[in-house]
Formats: C-alpha cells, structure tokens, sequence
C-alpha cells in the first residue's frame, strides 16, 4: 500500500494588534502598509513606553484613529473616508480568520479518515488468510473424502495388510546394518509399494501435521492420536523377530560358529532397539512415502 503524503499545514500570517490573518504573505504585507495597522502600531508602542500614564481617548471604530477630546473624533467621523471601506476589510478579515480554521479542521478530518483507513486495512488483512484457510480447509477436506471413498474404495484393510507382511532374510539384513528405523519402515514400504496407489490401506494428506489416513473394517478414518499407525509399527517389529527366529532354525549350529553367532548378535541388537524412541522416525518415513497431493 502507497504511503499517502499529508497535505503541509499552510503558514499563517498574524497581526496580534489588529487580529488580522492570513495565509497569504502579499496580504499580510498589504495590511501592514494600511492606516489601522500603522494606528494600532503607534498606539501599543505609546502604551508600552508610557506604561504609566494613561489618558481617555477617542477612537474612531472605522479606522481605529484615536483622539484626546470627542469633538475632535466627531469632526474626524464627518471627513473619515475609510468608512465604508474600513467595514469590507473587517469582514475580509474575518473572513480570513475562518478560512483558517475551516482549513485546520478538514486537516484534522482527513489526518482522521486515514487512520480509520489503515485501522481498517490492517483487518482485513488479518481475516483473508483466516477466511482463505476455512475454505482450503473444507475443500481439502471434501476431495479427501472423495478421493478414498470412490478411488480407494477398494483398499485392503490394515489388519489384511499387516497379515500378509512377510520379513524375508534379506529384509532382516537390511535392519541389521541400517538399523531399526530404515530396516522397519523399509519392511512397511516394500509391501505398500506392491499394491500401488488405490489399493495401499495408508495415505498422508500433510507430511507436516503427520495427518494419516488408515483404512481397517472397511471404514477409512482419520488416524488422529497415531494409535493405529503404532499399532501397525509394534505388529511389524514382532514380525521381525519371527523372521530371526526362523534364521536360528535354519542355522542351529550358530552358537558354534562364530560368523553366524555375529549375524545373530548384530541383527538381534538392530531389532530389539527401543522402538518407542524410532516411533517418530518412523512415522514420518511413512508419511513421506504415502503423501498424496490434492
């Protein structure tokens, strides 16, 4: 938004004796040279230097010119020429006078206007991204719906999902030297990617807030406390120990040799990691892998 520049207060001229202003220099300067200015100016300066002495006088109400007796103010009024003329420049004096202050009042109502100007501004700021985000917000939440109750309608449920996981020898290697987050999320992965996009009991729809959405008893849901996707981790890593388990009955004389009593050791360390600690990692591995864009 532009920066709008305040129009500069104008610069008055004034005459205290007299009580004339004006913003216009050529018209104070005329004012000056006039016979009421030079009176009022002759007649301050008497009473500031004779502050002491102070006589009745006369003063014509016309041209201000002052006299010590009344007869000589009432010849004055017969010959005083300025009358007529004096009245217009009192109103045109006046008139000034108003005109500044109309001036300094539509000043104050404009300074005003702006500040209620970008009061208002500065709010409707602050609702357009909170009436956009409602709207995204329920967009959003509609095309997900869409998306998983007519395109993934017929997903395989979750606990279908995790019966069919087998962990194969190579799968248990894999733990073994990468460790129990990309050994465990690999496991998860691999068997996602083999039914493809429609068809996986998982997606993320903000990698961010790690919003899941599982599908089991043929209802997808909102995994909204990650109890189902724990769930999910916990049944795979026991998975993982059937999987060894099956390797020691396959090699029964590991304990004797001292390779296989290593591979044991190693892989059995990988798998019984604290797996509470991993949960996380996890979870936004799998978030990562089963993003779907709106």
């Amino acid at each position: 938004m532009d920066t709008q520049i305040l129009p500069q207060k104008p610069q008055n001229f004034t005459c205290i004796n007299c009580r004339f202003v004006s913003s216009n220099k050529k018209d104070y300067v005329r004012h000056l040279s006039t016979l009421k200015h030079k009176n009022r100016e002759n007649d301050t300066n008497m009473i500031q230097k004779n502050p002491k002495k102070p006589q009745t006088s006369y003063e014509c109400i016309n041209c201000y010119k002052t006299y010590k007796y009344s007869s000589g103010l009432y010849r004055h009024k017969k010959k005083c020429m300025d009358h007529e003329n004096g009245e217009n420049g009192e109103n045109g004096e006046n008139l000034n006078y108003q005109l500044m202050l109309s001036k300094e009042l539509i000043l104050e109502v404009v300074k005003q206007q702006q500040n209620q100007i970008k009061e208002l501004t500065n709010t409707i700021k602050e609702l357009i991204p909170k009436v956009g985000n409602n709207i995204t917000t329920t967009n959003q939440k509609f095309n997900i719906q869409v998306f998983l109750n007519e395109k993934c309608k017929d997903a395989i449920n979750m606990s279908d999902f995790i019966k069919s996981i087998e962990v194969s020898l190579q799968q248990l290697d894999y733990t073994k030297h990468h460790g129990l987050v990309n050994g465990l999320s690999n496991v998860i992965i691999e068997n996602m990617n083999k039914l493809g996009l429609y068809q996986r009991p998982i997606h993320c729809t903000d990698i961010k807030r790690e919003s899941l959405y599982i599908k089991d008893d043929d209802n997808w849901e909102k995994d909204t406390n990650k109890e189902k996707i724990k769930r999910v981790i916990k049944n795979v890593s026991t998975k993982q120990f059937y999987a060894l388990s099956k390797w020691t009955q396959e090699n029964p004389d590991f304990q004797n040799n001292e390779n296989k009593q290593n591979y044991y050791t190693h892989a059995l360390v990988a798998i019984a990691n604290n797996k509470e600690q991993n949960e996380e990692k996890i979870i936004k591995k799998l978030c990562s892998s089963s993003y779907i864009k709106e």
